[in-house]
């Protein structure tokens, strides 16, 4: 069981580093004008995110930094603001908000 948990635990910090530097692009993407770009790239980081929570939600007892009650939090005010594309709301929320707590993570994901 472990090993299973530290394999998960690697797999999901791989994740977390590749999510956080696809966030940082679609966020320069949509802050640069180039929504369609952004638009496409966030429906592909969304589903590697929602990954990345199942994944969390599996290691939150093992792993007493991942909160997924937070994350879920950021995420809708995330949907919020694409859904009403607002889309420099939604860099600035996956730039200042979700990468962060994704940091936050893999940081703990790495010294539990």
């Amino acid at each position: 069981m472990i090993a299973q948990i530290n394999e998960l635990k690697a797999t999901a910090n791989e994740l977390i580093k590749n999510i956080c530097a696809r966030m940082q692009t679609v966020a320069e993407c949509y802050q640069s004008g180039n929504d369609e770009r952004a638009n496409e790239k966030m429906v592909y980081l969304m589903e590697d995110i929602a990954v990345l929570v199942e994944a969390a939600d599996l290691l939150k007892t093992n792993v007493s930094a991942v909160n997924i009650e937070e994350c879920n939090e950021k995420l809708n005010m995330l949907f919020q603001a694409y859904q009403a594309k607002d889309y420099l709301l939604t860099a600035d929320l996956l730039t200042f908000e979700l990468h962060p707590l994704f940091e936050y993570w893999s940081e703990n994901l790495t010294n539990d």
